[in-house]
Parts: structure tokens; sequence; C-alpha cells
């Protein structure tokens, strides 16, 4: 299908691929089955603010707002979240762009700081106010897999999905979007799913809140558009401290990237007692880019190896000398 992206409110994620890599991914957070209530009626989707970003290039910036008024309950601003990206003055961001955002630089609400029915000078405006809403994870999840998108909704009441098509053609027209084969990608857009059921065709759907205003509120996308069109998805994951008590086991074998095991999962439980590991996130045994800055940490601050040894390594693994420190303070 050829690609000519006249909208700019998606850009391309331009990151290195090593710098993809480190994103934090679903699987770590979510190792277990979470049910899912797809028969259900779409008359009890939960009802959000409407939102307008009036021809501006902010529509990440206002599904990542949305996203983060689900966890709220207050309604956020987009302002900062735009203002802030890595292309500015140029219209328009990438998805991973807005979590990265949100997590060390934050937003505020849309009472201190409006961000509606605002055109694109109007969003760049400098930020005058403090932006506190911040220091919340973003976790990167497969787009591809409905089940996985609704996953996120039910633990987090929110899924951020980019999608790419053509405007005219599959996506403006409609409530729900549909494909059309061989069309040209002229349209790139970013919505926040808020919502998942069955239609009256049995097809698993994703309600969506959109920023296009009252006569555009919200779509419904089909599991047959978000495989052939969704091309990004993510959610944002508060972090709550909870008390961790003292784990008791031990190691004996050395634990790597990509891995999974019991002794991950009970290493993850340490890294939590020990501050280096989120405690709100369950502990999966699933050694991914979580794990591995919690094991860099734990592994600089207990001065398990020579620093350089370390620095090569960037916690990908928990080798004998780890090992032997962790049980010489764990061990059962």
């Amino acid at each position: 299908m050829p690609e000519e992206i006249i909208n700019p409110g998606l850009a391309e994620d331009n990151r290195s691929q090593i710098d993809k890599e480190k994103d934090y991914i679903h699987e770590e957070i979510a190792p277990q089955a979470v049910p899912l209530k797809w028969n259900r009626d779409m008359s009890k989707a939960p009802i959000y603010s409407t939102r307008f970003q009036d021809g501006s290039g902010s529509c990440v910036g206002q599904a990542i707002a949305k996203a983060l008024e689900t966890v709220t309950g207050i309604v956020q601003s987009a302002h900062p979240v735009y203002r802030r990206r890595a292309r500015y003055p140029l219209a328009g961001m990438y998805l991973q762009d807005g979590g990265d955002i949100v997590n060390h630089l934050g937003t505020t609400t849309e009472v201190l700081d409006p961000s509606q029915n605002m055109n694109e000078e109007q969003m760049n405006k400098d930020i005058f106010v403090e932006t506190p809403l911040k220091k919340l994870l973003y976790i990167s999840a497969n787009f591809t897999d409905i089940d996985t998108i609704a996953t996120a909704i039910e633990m987090n009441k929110h899924c951020v999905l980019t999608v790419k098509g053509n405007i005219n053609q599959e996506y403006a027209p409609f409530e729900k979007p549909i494909v059309v084969p061989n069309s040209t990608v002229n349209f790139g857009h970013a919505v926040c799913g808020t919502y998942y059921f069955t239609d009256e065709k049995g097809e698993k759907c994703i309600l969506i809140d959109e920023s296009w205003g009252d006569n555009f509120t919200r779509r419904i996308l089909t599991e047959s558009y978000i495989k052939a069109r969704c091309t990004g998805a993510l959610y944002f994951l508060p972090l709550v401290p909870t008390p961790t008590p003292k784990p008791h086991f031990t190691f004996f074998t050395p634990m790597s990237y990509g891995q999974t095991s019991l002794s991950i999962k009970n290493l993850q439980d340490v890294l939590k007692f020990e501050g280096y590991f989120p405690t709100s996130v369950a502990s999966s045994g699933n050694y991914l880019e979580l794990t591995r800055k919690g094991v860099l940490q734990w592994q600089l601050e207990h001065a398990v190896a020579p620093l350089d040894e370390l620095n090569a390594l960037q916690g990908r693994r928990a080798g004998q000398k780890t090992i032997t420190a962790l049980n010489a303070l764990y061990s059962v």
C-alpha cells in the first residue's frame, strides 16, 4: 500500500533500534492471564471529556491526556506533552516520545493549562504552570493483538493506539473505520481506547475516544481494522509504592536478559525490597527492561564486580558474582 502521509499528527519514531528495545513491554508487567469480558453492551462504556485538537498536530498529546484522565479521574492537559515533543517546532510527535515526557516531565490539569480548541500556534505556546503529574511508566503493548489491548484497558482503563490508513476512504467518514485494500496511506493518528466489547456480528472491538470535537467524540475499531492499520499501543502504569517483605531464596544459576524463570521472579522480589523495581508491578519472572535497569542499579550499589565490567553488561546478566552477593543477603 503506497504511503504519503499528509496529516502531521503522528510522526515517525526515528529512535535507534537499541533505544526502541529499551521500552518497557507488556509481557514484563502482565504475565498472568487477565479475564476479559467481551460479551457486554457498548452502552455501558464510561464517558470522558470531549477533546478537540482544532487542526493542530497534537493528537498524540490529546490521546495521552485522555489516558491520564482515565487514570486520575481529572481532565488533563495535552499542552505540556505536545509542547515538549522532540520534534518541536515541527508539527506532530511519536507515541513513545509522549510516554517519556509524561514519565520524566509530566503534565497538569486542563483547568490550569487549557489545551482544547487550539490551533498549532496556540499549542506551541510556552509552559507557564507546574506539571506535577509525572513518573507514570509507559508500557508498550502488542498493537496487532486485540486481546492485549483489551487487557490493558481492563487493567488500567485505557490503551493509547496509533493507526495509519487513508483518511477519506477508510477513516474520517465512518463511526467504524474500514479497510480498503491497496488504498494510499495518507493519514497517521493517535486515539485512546477506553472500552472493549463484541459488536452485533460477534467481532471483537475497541471503543476509542477521539480528539475531533463533539461531532467525532468516539469511534469503534474492529479487530480486523486493528490488525491491518494499528501501528502502536501503550498504556500508563501508576507507580504506587507498597511495603514489600524481605524475600528469602537461594540462587543457583546465572540469569540473563530475555529469560523467564522462578529465580528471576525472586530476583525481582529482591529488587523490589531494595527499591530498584516498582512495587506496583507484579514479579513476572520475565527478565526484560524493568529488570535489566534494576539489576544494573543493584550491581552498582553492591559493587559485585569492577565498574567497567558492570557498565559493559548494563544489567543484562546476573552472573555468578551477583549470585554470590545475592545469596549472602537472601539465601534461605
